[in-house]
């Protein structure tokens, strides 16, 4: 039910494959955070184990220990009947896990060269606050319609009965600034769309999307087919 660093949603190839992370930037990321190392491979060894091997092991069992994963907790039945509500505030209470959500992302982040991060109203400031800091890069905030106090541009995007309005600030992004999109939960994708074209349309570059959660019985990525997505975890 977790999946610890995300694999090329275009070609299906690891990341060391593709280039989005180098061998041995991928193989620091996944021993810092699985202590699994001694189990699989010597820590002598100057050479980082193959991309078959380092995706094996990150989606079988590195991120087995995600603190977060035996924090979040359902609730039933909210915000309306037949919505089983997966609640992250235990993880914003547990310093720990909180940080190691963070600096997961903010990793991910850096490896994809993140040169501001967005942050989706409201959980996404929650993370993508602290790992714009962390990166020491701006943050720009994704809001709802009406919240922004400046010269914005809008997008609509389409829920089960209507539409929702996301909104930024015109000058928000920087022409070819590689943004890096950030929300607590991917559900059907569609508020994580409006937003990635909100920085197109700034003409910035979407360089990937981070959550901690992704509900993936919503299929949110095809809402999203052209971006790398990172879920720390899969429901």
């Amino acid at each position: 039910m977790v999946v610890g660093v995300e694999w090329s949603v275009v070609s299906g190839q690891c990341p060391v494959v593709s280039g989005q992370w180098s061998g041995l930037y991928l193989w620091s990321l996944i021993t810092s955070h699985s202590k699994l190392v001694t189990d699989h491979w010597s820590l002598a060894t100057s050479q980082p184990p193959s991309a078959n091997a380092v995706k094996d092991l990150v989606t079988s069992k590195a991120m087995a220990e995600l603190l977060a994963s035996a924090l979040i907790r359902d609730v039933p039945d909210f915000p309306k009947p037949g919505i089983l509500f997966k609640d992250i505030t235990p993880v914003l209470e547990h310093p720990a896990a909180f940080q190691e959500v963070v600096d997961l992302l903010t990793e991910d982040a850096r490896a994809k060269g993140a040169e501001t991060i967005v942050g989706i109203e409201s959980r996404g400031f929650i993370f993508g606050v602290p790992v714009a800091l962390a990166l020491g890069v701006p943050f720009a905030m994704a809001r709802k319609l009406g919240k922004l106090p400046y010269d914005r541009i809008s997008e609509e995007y389409a829920l089960e009965y209507g539409t929702n309005t996301v909104e930024m600030h015109v000058d928000a992004i920087k022409p070819g600034q590689k943004a890096y999109i950030v929300d607590d939960l991917l559900a059907t994708g569609g508020t994580a769309a409006a937003s990635a074209r909100l920085v197109q349309r700034l003409d910035g570059v979407v360089c990937g999307f981070g959550c901690l959660i992704e509900l993936t019985f919503l299929d949110g990525r095809k809402n999203l087919p052209d971006f790398p997505i990172t879920a720390l975890m899969e429901f």
